[in-house]
């Protein structure tokens, strides 16, 4: 365990070591959170869908998340309209 002070920006830094042992490099995105035991947890960012929120098979266009699922019934839909 490392022990950290919080700037007076309210950051921290991940300690080198730990970037590099997870595969966190500069300018990655991370995503903080609190578990049920009231931990924050820090954990790499994995986009998700704007629609159902799901994070399997999402591609980010223009910075927005949507997956196989919902670009397939978006698809279909707009496939309809025509």
């Amino acid at each position: 365990m490392v022990e950290k002070k919080i700037n007076k920006a309210g950051a921290i830094t991940i300690p080198a070591g730990i970037r590099r042992e997870y595969g966190i490099a500069k300018g990655d995105r991370v995503e903080v959170d609190v578990d049920n035991k009231g931990k924050i947890v820090i954990d790499r960012y994995k986009a998700r869908c704007i629609i159902c929120e799901s994070q399997e098979n999402v591609k980010v266009l223009r910075g927005k998340g949507l997956c196989a699922s919902c670009l397939h019934k978006y698809n279909a839909l707009e496939s309809k309209d025509k």
